[in-house]
């Protein structure tokens, strides 16, 4: 690239600095639309040679054009500076700033309007800018480069109201052993490949918003952690869907639990494959035959608001997740899945299993939780069985779904003997295996879930093998082996029967609050002898008049 150098003479009194002769000089750079633009700017090679020990650069009021163009440019001192600053890192170009006893690039102007420090490269974007201390700016701007900040405090550091940290691109690095790597009062990151690690990863303000996104599919975030201030929150950038080094996919608004799940993992994008079939009818449904199938049911349930009323779903094949830890470890917080938000289409497991699912809900404001969240009027679920699975949340929990609405069915679902619906929180209530809460119709199904209180779980009440709580209609199913624990309002079947229906369910062999075998504890305590709503068949009489002439084999 050629570059024309005019040496412009003049005295410098402002900031105490010593008088000296500064190059200006006529150079391109990449816009933020990507654009090569021509400007002229001054030459921060000879600020830091005529500097050595810091410098204050910039006019307050002013957008002030630098350049550095020197593979070995060296400050060892504090660079403050007064007005806007923007600094082109040219190919090759490498700025090293080490201070000891404070910031090494600190923003002067606190009461100017004009304060950003924006960071421009040439085309191939390999200018470096490394220090050994902080980055304090009111507002800081990076559009590539390769930057990296070790601080002993904050790293990248724009904390005051309204302040913003913008990364567009480049390689940046923060590490902050004793701080927060990346902390602006908003931090946005539109691309690039971005490491907050330290004691902090990155942290926004009181009530501000940190983004995350990329542009290229190259693009990469990694942080230690995510701090929200008061009322501020976390989210993926609008339109976009990420994914950790270990499978979690996020979107849109990040709860504690989802930071919880990403901290110190490597995000990246993800770009959903589509279902096979129209799923306009039972003969043309959508194909979920894989995890990538399912989880893509799941973002788009929960990153907008299509129900899928009137569409059907298929399962093609098993669904296998790989989780860490077993399906009865109540203390583990692992959390691979994100519930199916209110759906209300077709889904035909067509007697395919869906195993390894570890769902983990930890905030006390986080109803409804299971395969299914929330199932919507003419939401209608069949064939479907779920084993080595984990479901923990508060209120509103079951294996199928959380919360059943009045006209949805679930129908011949299985949920096996390897399934652990856990409450978690101070608040508990509707627990089940199949269902949390039931205002719809649930029939034929069959449970063997364990239904306990998880960690830091007090009490709990309406806990039932099929429904914790049932308003709707429960027929003509079974409870196995299930293993349930609560403080009130417990059955076998359901745990409480607020006024619904109840007809032919039963219950074998079943533990309750640590009762083996237990009898008489189908619905609210006590067994429901009308129309055997909910009875036990934990023995079954021979009639006299029946003559067993080899070993009998009793089927349910």
């Amino acid at each position: 690239m050629k570059k024309s150098f005019i040496l412009i003479l003049f005295t410098l009194l402002a900031f105490g600095q010593t008088a000296w002769a500064q190059s200006i000089v006529s150079v391109n750079y990449v816009d933020e639309n990507g654009m090569t633009q021509p400007v002229n700017a001054i030459s921060l090679d000879e600020v830091a040679s005529v500097n050595p020990n810091g410098a204050n650069i910039g006019q307050s009021g002013f957008t002030n054009w630098y350049v550095v163009q020197g593979s070995d440019v060296v400050m060892n001192g504090q660079l403050g500076y007064n007005g806007g600053i923007n600094l082109i890192l040219c190919d090759g170009a490498k700025l090293t700033i080490n201070n000891a006893d404070g910031n090494a690039i600190k923003s002067l102007d606190e009461t100017e309007t004009i304060t950003t420090l924006t960071i421009y490269v040439q085309e191939y974007g390999t200018g470096q800018l490394v220090t050994n201390a902080a980055i304090q700016t009111e507002n800081i701007t990076i559009n590539g480069g390769v930057i990296s900040v070790t601080s002993g405090g904050a790293g990248i550091y724009a904390p005051d109201f309204n302040n913003n940290i913008v990364i567009n691109g480049g390689t940046v690095t923060a590490s902050a052993p004793n701080g927060n790597a990346i902390e602006g009062y908003n931090v946005t990151i539109n691309g690039g490949i971005v490491s907050a690690t330290g004691n902090g990863g990155i942290k926004n303000g009181r009530t501000g918003i940190t983004t995350l996104g990329y542009t290229n599919n190259t693009d990469r975030i990694t942080a230690t952690n995510y701090q929200n201030g008061y009322t501020a929150s976390t989210r993926i950038k609008d339109g976009q869907y990420m994914i950790t080094d270990n499978g979690v996919i996020v979107y849109g608004k990040l709860n504690e639990n989802k930071l919880n799940a990403i901290a110190g993992h490597t995000l990246s994008h993800y770009t959903p494959t589509e279902w096979s079939g129209s799923g306009d009818s039972a003969t043309d449904p959508y194909i979920i035959a894989s995890v990538d199938d399912l989880n893509l049911l799941s973002l788009r349930t929960n990153g907008s608001d299509n129900d899928y009323s009137g569409k059907y779903f298929k399962l093609g094949a098993n669904i296998t997740y790989t989780p860490s830890t077993t399906w009865n470890d109540a203390t583990s917080t692992e959390n691979n899945f994100t519930a199916i938000s209110g759906f209300n289409g077709h889904f035909d497991g067509n007697g395919h299993t869906i195993s390894g699912l570890r769902i983990y809900a930890n905030d006390n404001f986080h109803d409804q939780n299971g395969l299914f969240a929330n199932l919507g009027p003419n939401a209608y679920i069949e064939d479907v069985t779920l084993s080595n699975a984990r479901i923990t949340g508060q209120a509103q929990v079951g294996g199928i779904a959380g919360n059943v609405q009045n006209g949805a069915t679930i129908t011949n679902c299985h949920v096996s003997n390897t399934v652990a619906v856990h409450a978690w929180g101070n608040t508990l209530q509707y627990h089940g295996g199949i269902a949390g809460v039931n205002y719809g119709t649930i029939t034929n199904c069959v449970s063997e879930a364990t239904v306990s209180r998880g960690n830091y779980a007090y009490g709990s009440e309406n806990v039932g093998g099929i429904a914790g709580y049932n308003k709707g209609s429960l027929s003509n199913n079974k409870v196995f082996n299930a293993n349930l624990t609560a403080a009130d309002h417990y059955g076998a079947i359901a745990g409480l029967n607020d006024g619904g229906t109840l007809s032919n369910n039963y219950y074998h062999a079943c533990t309750v609050n640590g009762t083996s075998n237990t009898v008489n504890i189908g619905v609210n305590g006590a067994d429901i002898t009308t129309s055997d709503g909910a009875m036990s068949i934990h023995t079954i009489t021979k009639p006299s008049d029946i003559t067993i002439s080899t070993d009998p084999t009793v089927v349910y």
